[in-house]
């Protein structure tokens, strides 16, 4: 199978993470979509490549909204979505597939343009995963160009996750295992972990052109060693949600 990254998502109570990543040298996308449960959703987005961008994802909830308590890992598909279901099938993986109408405030009944998923009836405690794919969106006239951002970050390279030992097959059946034993998408992003009692995600790794000029110039918390290399970490003000990490590539 050949999976992609596609999107991780925080809890952001006012949008705090976001505007500190502004500072930190991040372009901020402009939209702003409301999804079910009174998640207010904003974002920032990654070239990554050619054909495909990646997005990290931070929700507000609006007042007597539905509770966030865990973050979010979702993958998208190389083929069409339902590929990727069949093979789990065949591996007696259970999940299926829904539908989610773009326009799903105005029209939830009829099946209209939208986004499909795929969905794990048996849910992480401290993690939500699943697969999306975009159906072409009607309401969008044009293409966005994504930039690199100012500090000059342009990808998302890895996640650094703790996997539990019940969910870890999971993960083994949908991405490609390394000969370092990380796991990794088709897009090049790789996940590397640890074995844990619960699943999570640690910190989202981004790489910039010239960690220099964003040490200099923007705004961080900490400045570490990653895996032998330079990089800054910058602390995410809600609790238990990821952090970013930034180094040169």
């Amino acid at each position: 199978m050949k999976t992609r990254f596609d999107h991780s998502n925080t809890f952001d109570r006012n949008f705090a993470f976001m505007r500190k990543l502004e500072k930190a040298g991040f372009i901020l996308g402009s939209n702003e979509v409301e999804h079910p449960g009174k998640h207010f959703c904003r974002f920032i987005y990654f070239p990554q490549d050619k054909k495909h961008r990646t997005y990290l994802e931070f929700i507000h909830v609006g007042k007597n909204g539905e509770k966030i308590d865990t973050t979010g890992l979702s993958f998208a598909s190389v083929d069409a979505l339902k590929k990727i279901y069949k093979n789990l099938v065949s591996k007696k993986i259970e999940c299926k597939l829904s539908h989610k109408n773009y326009d799903w405030k105005n029209n939830n009944i009829d099946r209209l343009p939208g986004w499909n998923f795929i969905e794990f009836p048996k849910k992480m405690k401290s993690l939500e995963f699943w697969g999306t794919e975009y159906e072409k969106n009607p309401f969008k006239k044009r293409p966005t160009v994504f930039k690199i951002h100012l500090n000059g970050v342009s990808k998302i390279l890895s996640l650094e996750m703790a996997l539990s030992p019940k969910d870890l097959p999971l993960f083994e059946s949908i991405f490609k295992k390394e000969k370092d034993g990380a796991l990794s998408f088709f897009n090049g992003v790789s996940i590397h972990y640890k074995l844990a009692k619960k699943t999570h995600i640690q910190s989202i790794v981004l790489g910039t052109k010239n960690l220099k000029k964003m040490v200099k110039e923007f705004e961080w918390d900490e400045l570490i060693s990653y895996r032998g290399v330079p990089a800054v970490k910058i602390l995410n003000p809600n609790e238990n949600m990821w952090d970013i990490l930034v180094v040169q590539i």
